[in-house]
């Protein structure tokens, strides 16, 4: 991450085990490692706008007393190298998927997610209604226009249940 964010990250920022070998193959790795996560970026948009399903929640932690009792917390954000990393996973997944799907048609098993069943789709419209949202969608590009919607209500504490 310091990588992308930072041209001023040194050779000798790096610790001995995962240094390069030279500061030739270091300017290589940091320059294409920048171009990867404009790429990545770009093929999240798009993989967004053709209406895949944006679910993202931080991450928390809870450091426990030797009762194994919550005495703290912290709260990981997504940065861009872990959107780097989920999008070329997705890639790799898609790509298999489509070479398995390919060359063993006749045994291959593929799922395909639906957008919402019949349940899901009524849990979440009660969900909806209790919390009094103002959400209407019949996609998954209206889903996430909705969710980035609920983004900027922050008097508002969304507990599922």
């Amino acid at each position: 991450q310091r990588l992308i964010e930072s041209e001023e990250v040194k050779i000798e920022d790096i610790n001995e085990e995962e240094r390069p070998e030279s500061e030739e193959i270091f300017n290589h790795i940091k320059s294409n490692l920048k171009v990867l996560n404009e790429v990545t970026k770009k093929m999240r948009k798009l993989r967004i706008e053709n209406g895949s399903v944006v679910l993202e929640n931080n991450e928390v932690s809870f450091n426990l007393n030797k009762l194994n009792q919550p005495i703290s917390y912290t709260v990981k954000t997504k940065i861009d190298t872990n959107n780097l990393i989920e999008e070329l996973m997705l890639k790799a997944n898609q790509f298999c998927a489509e070479v398995i799907f390919r060359e063993f048609k006749e045994k291959a098993l593929i799922r395909r997610h639906t957008f919402f069943n019949d349940n899901k789709s009524s849990e979440i419209q009660r969900y909806i209604f209790n919390n009094k949202l103002n959400m209407n969608f019949e996609n998954c590009k209206d889903l996430n226009n909705c969710l980035d919607s609920l983004k900027s209500v922050d008097d508002i504490k969304f507990i599922v249940k």
